[in-house]
């Protein structure tokens, strides 16, 4: 799968990651917790933030399934889910992620997740999510 290209704003966040940990950016001043991570806080312009860890479970906020290739590199990953992945702590905010243990037909919204990691390319961990099992 293609990777993103990490930036000045964006390498702490992968950083976290390889180190197991998935962390948001949160507004010092209002409180407004941030992904994908930015220099000012999109709330109150304020470029003060600290790191604050994601709770290790969320549920399905949305998904759709790709059934088409849109482009070489995820032909024999087809077909996949693309899910927004919401947090009881983190009121607005959603991650782009995937479900890996679930067909599609499986998959509802609201369904609870576990966050895990998977290996990126040249060892990049990636937050990914499994289906909690009752």
């Amino acid at each position: 799968m293609p990777f993103p290209d990490l930036s000045l704003d964006s390498e702490e966040f992968w950083r976290h990651c390889n180190e197991g940990r998935l962390m948001f950016q949160t507004c010092r001043c209002c409180g407004v917790v941030r992904h994908p991570p930015t220099p000012f806080c999109g709330g109150c312009q304020s470029e003060h933030y600290e790191w604050v860890e994601a709770p290790k479970t969320g549920r399905i906020f949305s998904y759709t399934v790709v059934y088409k290739e849109s482009h070489k590199s995820v032909v024999g990953s087809l077909p996949y889910n693309i899910a927004l992945v919401e947090f009881a702590d983190f009121k607005d905010l959603r991650l782009v992620s995937n479900i890996i243990n679930v067909e599609p037909s499986g998959l509802h919204i609201g369904m609870e997740v576990i966050l895990v990691w998977e290996a990126g390319p040249g060892g990049q961990q990636v937050p990914r999510f499994m289906a909690k099992r009752a």
